[in-house]
């Protein structure tokens, strides 16, 4: 089985691995109210997009927790209840 990443607010775990000599950089995100604020009018302006990948209902999350050793390129995301229907 292959080892699982875990990444939370201030790090990684398990700690990356480099070769010697190869630069790390480490990187927090910004968590203030001012970039909160920066990305919600980037929002609410309509130029924010989220390209999601792949979707699997709930009762799918085994599935879809398998699909994170895929390559794909956007985000995978589970649905919750029935979809909605336009009105």
């Amino acid at each position: 089985m292959r080892s699982r990443r875990i990444a939370w607010p201030n790090g990684v775990l398990p700690a990356l691995a480099s070769p010697p000599g190869a630069p790390v950089h480490h990187y927090d995100g910004d968590r203030s109210r001012a970039a909160t604020d920066r990305l919600n009018a980037i929002i609410e302006a309509g130029s924010f997009e989220v390209h999601v990948a792949r979707t699997f209902p709930l009762e799918r999350a085994e599935e879809a927790h398998r699909a994170l050793d895929d390559h794909y390129v956007g985000k995978l995301a589970l649905t919750v209840g029935q979809p909605r229907r336009s009105r």
